[in-house]
């Protein structure tokens, strides 16, 4: 579902509403769907690719959603990370607290990512009662942002992606989106 600020629902929605960037170049009409996935694991095996993964574990999701979230996450990283071992993979868990959990750094470890899959929920989270999303996306992007940066000067050629797992917008009000 998709929200505004205020978190009122927006309805009838459909696929043109949505422009998809891949390296700068719209893609809209060939991403929605397993294309977008597609695209993610076609991407050159000898350029790094960091994907971060910001997982929703505010108590909504630990309570109702959490074994979905979970084979979700799992099923994601095996599609993207499993035949390369060059993507790199790391893992945010947010609730309402003011600054997410980093529960593991961008590693192309692929049994690492999992076990920190399955160990899912996170015992360090301490505001289970709203959602920092939008301190989540900025964490996110800061992550990602690092690791592509580590690369020196090959990041011209990394693929970064950031894949949000949610069951709504965000309710802690920390950052806003201005």
């Amino acid at each position: 579902s998709v929200s505004d600020c205020h978190g009122t629902q927006l309805a009838n929605l459909t696929n043109s509403s949505f422009t998809m960037l891949l390296n700068g170049v719209d893609t809209t009409s060939a991403t929605f769907g397993n294309e977008v996935l597609s695209a993610i694991v076609a991407s050159p095996q000898s350029a790094p690719s960091v994907t971060t993964l910001l997982l929703d574990q505010s108590d909504s999701v630990t309570t109702n959603y959490q074994t979905f979230l979970k084979e979700a996450a799992v099923a994601f990283v095996n599609t993207v990370q499993s035949s390369n071992a060059n993507h790199y993979v790391a893992l945010i868990a947010f609730d309402g607290a003011a600054t997410p959990v980093t529960i593991l750094e961008h590693t192309n470890d692929h049994a690492a990512v999992l076990a920190a899959i399955s160990a899912l929920p996170s015992p360090k989270m301490t505001d289970t009662f709203s959602t920092n999303l939008y301190g989540a996306v900025y964490s996110g992007v800061r992550a990602s942002q690092q690791m592509r940066f580590s690369f020196g000067d090959a990041n011209a050629s990394v693929v970064s992606t950031m894949v949000v797992f949610t069951d709504g917008h965000d309710t802690a009000g920390r950052i806003t989106r201005e």
